[in-house]
């Protein structure tokens, strides 16, 4: 089933698919210790890996299997992070994202989230949403929570990140909590 990733906008930002011209931007923000300490992102990272990561979004779209957005302002001018819904069963989707240093702390995080997983659920008719952070990722836990996601517990050594088995947070959004999407301020 191949599913076109929509534009994306809310006025605060615009989620789009990467474009082989965002090559740059993401080795830039893939230098950042922060992305590279709570991400699958390799370390170093280069143009190599970055074409390999824009192959696996082009393929995860064909193949219906991930849906990769490029966070950029609400003008598409700059590139402020990333965002990504990934199927990981029948209905279920995990989302994972990331910001850049300098889009920090300026509701982008939070206006990325709202928007694709109101996509998510509506458009891709989803069942159940899910964040999984590493507990001491307070700023991703919260980043979730301002979202109206719900936390459901600790998951014992959940997650393989960079060769070690970590615990992880989890965090569910279904399509009866949608309301709280545009509820929690």
């Amino acid at each position: 089933m191949i599913v076109e990733r929509p534009v994306l906008n809310n006025g605060i930002v615009t989620l789009r698919p990467w474009r082989k011209t965002d090559l740059e931007e993401i080795v830039e923000m893939c230098q950042d210790s922060e992305i590279v300490r709570w991400t699958r992102v390799p370390s170093p990272y280069g143009e190599a890996e970055a074409r390999k990561a824009l192959a696996d979004q082009r393929r995860g779209a064909e193949d219906g299997t991930s849906f990769g957005f490029a966070i950029a302002d609400a003008d598409d001018k700059a590139v402020l992070g990333s965002i990504d819904v990934r199927i990981v069963a029948t209905g279920i989707g995990d989302i994972g994202y990331f910001v850049r240093d300098t889009a920090r702390r300026r509701g982008v995080g939070k206006a990325s989230l709202r928007l694709v997983s109101q996509w998510a659920l509506d458009g891709l008719g989803l069942a159940r949403l899910q964040i999984t952070s590493r507990p001491e990722n307070v700023p991703s836990r919260r980043l979730a929570e301002s979202c109206g996601y719900r936390y459901e517990g600790v998951l014992r050594a959940w997650l393989e990140l960079k060769g070690a088995r970590v615990d992880a947070a989890m965090y569910s959004l279904l399509p009866g909590d949608i309301g709280r999407l545009s509820d929690s301020e």
